[in-house]
């Protein structure tokens, strides 16, 4: 098995942050187009926001940096983007 998949590797509090993150791109998508609970959604983006900052200062700080981490940040922010996209996408065509 490859070291960036090591149990010591996995589990650690930036990483599950960086989970935690994922879902939460799910529930802001569900917040905005579902609810349209505007501000719960802006209000749980910006709880993501500040995980992301603690993520990386616990991951520096402490030197919990890893290759999964590393990895796991593309996906993130190839999350957000999408995610920005399509709110964009929908204020325009469905208002």
């Amino acid at each position: 098995m490859h070291k960036m998949f090591e149990k010591k590797n996995l589990l650690t509090i930036p990483n599950i942050l960086s989970v935690i993150r994922i879902f939460m791109i799910v529930v802001i998508v569900w917040l905005y187009c579902f609810k349209q609970n505007y501000y719960a959604a802006i209000a749980v983006l910006l709880l993501s926001g500040a995980t992301d900052i603690a993520d990386g200062f616990i991951a520096r700080k402490f030197n919990m940096v890893s290759d999964f981490g590393k990895m796991w940040q593309l996906f993130r922010v190839l999350n957000y983007l999408l995610t920005g996209f399509f709110y964009f996408y929908k204020a325009k065509f469905y208002k």
